[in-house]
């Protein structure tokens, strides 16, 4: 029970630790270039689905910072269906609320509009 004890304290004073320098660190970046820290991270939805669910509690809660921003590439289909095989026949959409703050919808590519885009390019 002592050990346990002294883990969670020491998880405990790690996470304040990092949540004060990432703290720091967005500060200094907002400072220095009057736009936030942003990280991106793509295709969550292609990663096992508990490591989908972790990253997206921790990102909701360690990393919630002033001047920090997330932006997440999903196929929001596919982590609705992560999301169920942890957690049942659960409203995905609704559980995906609570991370996701503003949410955007991008048109499918034409595959004719790209492909004369990379000839004309190059």
């Amino acid at each position: 029970m002592d050990n346990a004890l002294e883990e969670y304290s020491l998880q405990r004073s790690n996470k304040v630790r990092l949540k004060a320098q990432l703290e720091a660190m967005s500060t200094m970046v907002v400072e220095e270039t009057e736009l936030p820290l942003v990280f991106v991270i793509d295709e969550l939805d292609r990663c096992r689905p508990t490591f989908s669910i972790e990253l997206l509690e921790r990102v909701k809660h360690i990393f919630d910072v002033p001047g920090m921003v997330f932006v997440f590439g999903v196929n929001r289909d596919e982590l609705c269906s992560s999301i169920k095989s942890i957690y049942g026949e659960i409203d995905a959409d609704v559980y995906l609320r609570r991370f996701f703050d503003l949410e955007f919808l991008l048109p499918e590519a034409s595959s004719e509009n790209f492909c004369r885009h990379l000839i004309e390019r190059y």
